[in-house]
């Protein structure tokens, strides 16, 4: 399954670019979520792109994180 780099943000965050995987439609996903810091940080996509590098990226937003348990 081909990957597609997007701009993750979320609270103090400016944004960072991260690799995540297309669905099987090969469309991008509407949520997505990334190990961070011993927390799952959910992220929604924003609709919006942004220019990082001369290449365009979808922007996701931060919603919540859970706590992973041990």
């Amino acid at each position: 399954m081909m990957t597609e780099v997007v701009l993750l943000t979320g609270p103090g965050d400016h944004g960072r670019p991260c690799r995540v995987p297309r669905t099987a439609e090969g469309a991008e996903p509407d949520r997505i979520t990334a190990d961070r810091a011993g927390r799952r940080a959910n992220f929604e996509r924003t609709g919006e792109i942004a220019t990082v590098d001369g290449r365009e990226l979808s922007i996701y937003r931060w919603t919540y994180d859970l706590v992973i348990a041990e």
